[in-house]
């Protein structure tokens, strides 16, 4: 199977899908690590904006045509 195949089976998928990226996540999540947090659970409880920190390293890279139109856009812009 092709690479091809693939984006063709994610694109026309009936189901909403999403690629997502989650390295910006996991390096904040190290270098929490790296600086003594052994509980994410309390690290996050003790200061709610860290929540935002996390969200705001999610990158959608690509979503498919069900999920287009599940959201009523025309386009991934």
């Amino acid at each position: 199977m092709s690479s091809t195949d693939f984006e063709s089976m994610f694109d026309f998928a009936p189901m909403s899908l999403w690629l997502e990226d989650y390295s910006g996540l996991k390096r904040l999540f190290e270098a929490w690590r790296g600086d003594g947090v052994v509980n994410l659970m309390e690290h996050l409880n003790a200061e709610p904006q860290r929540v935002r920190e996390c969200m705001a390293q999610l990158r959608v890279l690509s979503v498919n045509q069900s999920t287009l139109t599940m959201l009523g856009a025309a386009s991934q812009a």
